[in-house]
């Protein structure tokens, strides 16, 4: 009985893991995020929305170093 439970919950972590993964894997937001961070973190602190976002082309954006 305990073998089946283990078994089981198993199974039901990799579902949910790999599931994760296609996601991540099918989604150009998500790998722009992970292939480019801090391309990313640049673009969440801008003004604009999140909706505008989605039409950027990773490789035409250019980030503008901060003033000091």
């Amino acid at each position: 009985r305990e073998t089946k439970f283990i078994c089981v919950t198993f199974m039901w972590s990799m579902a949910h893991s790999c599931s994760g993964v296609i996601i991540v894997l099918c989604n150009k937001e998500l790998k722009a995020i992970i292939k480019r961070p801090t391309h990313a973190l640049s673009l969440m602190r801008s003004t604009r929305s999140v909706s505008d976002m989605r039409h950027i082309n990773a490789s035409t954006v250019t980030v503008m170093p901060k003033n000091t």
